[in-house]
């Protein structure tokens, strides 16, 4: 991968530092994570079982490698789409309401 480096002006015209652009990929980790997630709630059987499922943020974080911020994010997105619920000092719960609002 070749990063483009163009170097700052600097006032005094003593030394430069180059201007380079941010590392990523395509995708941030919060897109994935929120597609990783969407993808096996959509899939699981939420009938199944009368028990609520309950999304652990900080497993989730480890399983998919990543901090728990793009996992929170994920899941803050995944709850305005009515996927998950949030429930106050309990954590964050997938909805049985299918399809979601």
């Amino acid at each position: 991968m070749r990063i483009p480096i163009e170097p700052a002006p600097h006032p005094a015209g003593a030394a430069v530092s180059p201007r380079v652009e941010p590392i990523g990929g395509p995708e941030s980790f919060k897109s994935r994570a929120y597609a990783a997630l969407k993808d096996v709630i959509v899939a699981m059987d939420v009938y199944r079982s009368r028990a609520d499922i309950r999304l652990d943020e900080r497993r989730l974080a480890l399983d998919f490698g990543i901090s728990r911020t793009p996992v929170r994010e994920a899941m803050a997105q995944l709850e305005r789409e009515g996927f998950v619920r949030a429930v106050p000092r309990r954590g964050i719960y997938v909805s049985k309401a299918w399809p979601p609002a």
